[in-house]
């Protein structure tokens, strides 16, 4: 097991070193894709017990990952606000305070561990919430752990937080369920809320109608000049996608609500012999008394990487 870990490690430099300096916006390629996905194998297994890190070891895991921007690096960052294994947190306390580090996520971290779990009743499930001195709280969004989905039961996929979701319905004037394809998935609480909405359009039989199709007016209106929009080149993870045409879009900024800061990070498909739009976009938003506030750019840089691993089978 020993050996396993150590090359493991030794595999986390070698692909960290291959990722020059880009801009925040660019598609992982398909070795950091492989990367990511056995990260999350390696992390499940540390959490549950089954390997350890020594301190130097976790160390330099830490002063790699922890700020730098990269998608893989970023998972590493959700994996360190979500653990339950004491050990770890443990590690992770001795390393921030050891090392002095005065910077906003390794504040939110100690300010995660030494807050209190609370329990209570939301729409029928028994929900989480992290308090810290009751003045600060997280809501327990796990953004870690993902899987694959098909929502609509055909050749749409994407991948998923694993989270107790929410599954909303909506009702047409008739009061009739609708049943169109249109999902709607929520979890979170009143400091800080994730929601993941993704639709289908058939009969979209050109290019002239995607803007109606992809509803951009909505993300228009809502950002302004915050709001980020393209379509983007098929390579690295996105060869294979399986549609004529991928755009993403994003924007971030103060909610209706002045205390609430929102960010929208979507997928727009098309797929030109199907006639068909595909629409996957994760919503996030924060308070101000919320623990993460202040490190929420770093949450919105990972959720935006998200936008393109949709895909069409």
């Amino acid at each position: 097991m020993k050996k396993v870990v150590l090359s493991f490690i030794l595999m986390i430099f070698v692909l960290f070193s291959c990722f020059g300096n880009e801009s925040l916006i660019y598609i992982p390629d398909n070795d950091e894709v492989v990367f990511f996905f056995q990260t999350i194998n390696f992390l499940q297994e540390w959490e549950n017990g089954e390997t350890e890190l020594t301190d130097e070891k976790f160390a330099e895991v830490y002063t790699n990952h922890v700020g730098t921007g990269y998608f893989s690096s970023l998972l590493f960052e959700q994996f360190f606000r979500n653990t339950k294994n004491e050990n770890i947190k443990k590690q992770i306390k001795n390393h921030i305070i050891k090392n002095n580090l005065n910077d906003s996520y390794a504040k939110t971290l100690l300010k995660k561990f030494d807050s209190v779990a609370t329990q209570k009743v939301s729409n029928n499930k028994v929900v989480t919430q992290f308090s810290y001195n009751d003045e600060e709280f997280d809501e327990n969004i796990n953004l870690y752990q993902v899987y694959e989905v098909h929502p609509f039961n055909d050749e749409f996929g994407l991948l998923l937080f694993n989270n107790d979701w929410n599954v909303l319905s909506y009702n047409n004037e008739s009061g009739e369920l609708n049943v169109d394809k249109n999902v709607f998935l929520l979890c979170g609480g009143g400091t800080n809320s994730m929601s993941i909405s993704m639709f289908e359009v058939e009969n979209v039989t050109s290019e002239e109608e995607l803007p109606e199709a992809f509803r951009l007016n909505y993300f228009e209106q809502k950002y302004g000049d915050n709001w980020v929009y393209g379509e983007v080149e098929q390579v690295g993870v996105l060869s294979n996608c399986g549609v004529d045409h991928y755009f993403m879009g994003y924007g971030t900024g103060p909610d209706i609500i002045p205390e609430i800061y929102c960010g929208d990070f979507v997928a727009f498909l098309y797929d030109e012999e199907l006639q068909k739009v595909y629409v996957m976009d994760i919503m996030m938003n924060f308070s101000k008394i919320n623990m993460n506030y202040e490190i929420r750019n770093q949450i919105f840089d990972y959720l935006r990487f998200f936008t393109f691993f949709c895909f069409c089978e």
